[in-house]
């Protein structure tokens, strides 16, 4: 009886870690360059560049109208709608990483949260908005991209 027990009990232990690999304060390289990336740039505001960090068929949350791009190119017309976004409502703005503490992979698949400042500039006025920025990615080929990426305004 008790070995009946031990037995499932051992196998999830076992394989626990293949499932849930929690990272000290950085992500592997190869996610870091990815995060970097597709922040420099969408910080230089080239949507087509944001585009080529996400899979070809993505999903993208954010806190302005559609709120959601799917499908093919949506890291790409995303950014594209937050370029427009910002031009008809006369804003730029800079993302800063914060320190990314939560990092989950599994063989090819990942999920990282990033913490992400947001500074704004609308109308001569500066603006700060803290969130945090929920990725998962995929790695295809041996390239990571991102499959969806999803934006919550506030802090933990």
């Amino acid at each position: 009886m008790k070995l009946r027990l031990f037995l499932p009990l051992a196998v999830c232990l076992a394989v626990l870690p293949v499932f849930s690999s929690a990272a000290s304060a950085a992500p592997p390289s190869a996610l870091g360059s990815i995060i970097r990336g597709v922040i420099a740039a969408a910080n230089a505001n080239n949507a087509a560049k944001v585009g080529s960090y996400f899979e070809p068929e993505s999903i993208v949350i954010d806190a302005f109208p559609p709120y959601v791009w799917k499908g093919t190119n949506a890291g790409g017309r995303w950014w594209g709608d937050v370029a427009t976004y910002d031009s008809a409502h006369h804003t730029t703005l800079r993302a800063t990483v914060g320190t990314i503490d939560v990092v989950n992979v599994s063989m090819d698949d990942a999920y990282v949260v990033v913490p992400l400042t947001i500074t704004l500039e609308a109308h001569g006025k500066r603006h700060r908005q803290t969130g945090l920025w929920a990725l998962t990615l995929r790695r295809t080929g041996g390239i990571w991209r991102i499959s969806t990426a999803a934006w919550a305004t506030g802090t933990p």
